[in-house]
Parts: C-alpha cells; sequence; structure tokens
C-alpha cells in the first residue's frame, strides 16, 4: 500500500461517523472519507482507488457492511477490515474471516482505539 492511501469510514449514522473520525484523526493526519451507505462508499473506491483501512456499521440500508466487505473482495482489495456491530462479534466470524477486527458496539470507540495505532505502522 502507498503511502497516500486514505480510512474509508462508512456509517449511516451521522454522529457516529464523527466520533470514529475524532479518534481516528488522533493517530491519523491523513485522508479520511466518510459515507453514509456502502453503497456509496464503493463509490467512493472506485473513485479513490484501495483505501488502507475500512471501518464500517455492519447494519445499514443501501449497502451493509456484508455488502462492503464482499465488495472489496472482490476487487481484491488489500485494505485492512474493521466491523462495528450490535451483534456478538463471535457470531460474525464466519462472514467475515478476514476482518482485522469486529468490534461491538457501545465499545466501538475504545476498540478503535486499540487497533488503529497497530494498523499504521503497515500502511
Amino acid at each position: 500500500m502507498s503511502d497516500l492511501s486514505y480510512i474509508l469510514l462508512i456509517d449511516d449514522e451521522e454522529d457516529i461517523l464523527e466520533l470514529h473520525e475524532a479518534v481516528i484523526r488522533r493517530y491519523f493526519k491523513g485522508r479520511i472519507e466518510l459515507c453514509s451507505s456502502g453503497r456509496k462508499a464503493m463509490i467512493r473506491v472506485e473513485e479513490l482507488g484501495d483505501p488502507s483501512i475500512v471501518v464500517t456499521d455492519h447494519t445499514m440500508p443501501d449497502g451493509d457492511g456484508h455488502f462492503v466487505y464482499e465488495e472489496l473482495i472482490k476487487l481484491q482489495s488489500k485494505s485492512r477490515f474493521i466491523l462495528c456491530t450490535g451483534t456478538a462479534p463471535e457470531t460474525l466470524l464466519p462472514l467475515f474471516p478476514s476482518a482485522v477486527a469486529i468490534l461491538e458496539k457501545p465499545n466501538t470507540l475504545r476498540g478503535l482505539e486499540g487497533v488503529i495505532p497497530k494498523l499504521l505502522p503497515e500502511i
């Protein structure tokens, strides 16, 4: 991945997007793209190329987290995939086998604080 890569945040709740962005900004000063649906996010990926990290909500209208995951696989994306969900993470592991993290709500902010710094040296 190039140093010019970006982080893609996807959630249908604007306040969650802003909170996730604020946490990530503590560790990453580069480009962060915010999208309100999986379909909009995939359009941004077509326009901007492969993001370094994708952080997405699981349940959203117009393209959920599994849709995003499957689309990235089709594109042979090298993105590190982080899923945020209200569902027990262990039940989702079979659906997202290459996810670097499945973070359970309402503790996604703490989870991002633990995961993002570990991923950034890899970008």
